[in-house]
């Protein structure tokens, strides 16, 4: 996935109150809020409250933004502290934490593998084991996984983004790749010789 972006010309017609650009502000990044906050947080439901919270808030405070360049950092932020804000409600409520959705960007077939069966197969299965071991992650631990890897977040923006040095990031990234790793190695193992069997 793509870092979320926004042109300063968008920029200047937000801040100009253009009511157009706040059609095309909502447009372009509600689904990309939402598709995040799935991930992150869960079920449908919850992504849902997370991005019209987001959403708005980000409407509301985008035109004090600096400048575009800074957008991805501050609005994955807003997204983070929507799902934090969320995840206290649940706890406070007494919900048990919700397993990983999927955002359905995995479950669309790879056009590459259009007219082979069993290779669109083996692809699906394998997105559901790996989907599987980010949902046994700690919440802390499979943001930083989704802001690196599903969102494309240099080390430098997910240190703001988290508010940590990017030494601590590296770190972290590092013990949290090292744990999916022997997570998957037994399942992948299971799902080979599964495949050699049939």
């Amino acid at each position: 996935m793509a870092q979320a972006t926004l042109t300063p010309e968008l920029l200047a017609r937000l801040r100009s109150g253009d009511p157009r650009a706040r059609e095309e502000f909502l447009a372009r990044y509600h689904p990309r809020i939402f598709s995040f906050g799935l991930m992150v947080c869960g079920h449908h439901e919850d992504a849902e409250d997370i991005a019209q919270d987001a959403t708005l808030q980000a409407l509301e405070a985008v035109t004090r933004l600096r400048s575009a360049e800074a957008f991805s950092v501050w609005l994955f932020r807003i997204v983070r502290h929507a799902c934090l804000r969320q995840r206290r409600q649940q706890r406070i409520g007494g919900e048990a934490a919700r397993p990983l959705a999927s955002s359905g960007a995995e479950d669309r077939p790879d056009p590459s593998l259009a007219g082979q069966p069993e290779a669109a197969a083996i692809h699906r299965q394998t997105g559901e084991l790996i989907r599987a071991a980010l949902d046994e992650l700690p919440a802390a631990d499979r943001l930083l996984i989704l802001l690196r890897d599903y969102e494309e977040l240099p080390v430098g923006e997910i240190a703001q983004v988290l508010g940590l040095g990017e030494s601590a990031v590296k770190m972290r990234l590092l013990r949290i790749r090292r744990r999916l790793r022997l997570r998957l190695q037994p399942r992948f193992s299971s799902f080979r010789q599964a495949l050699q069997k049939s």
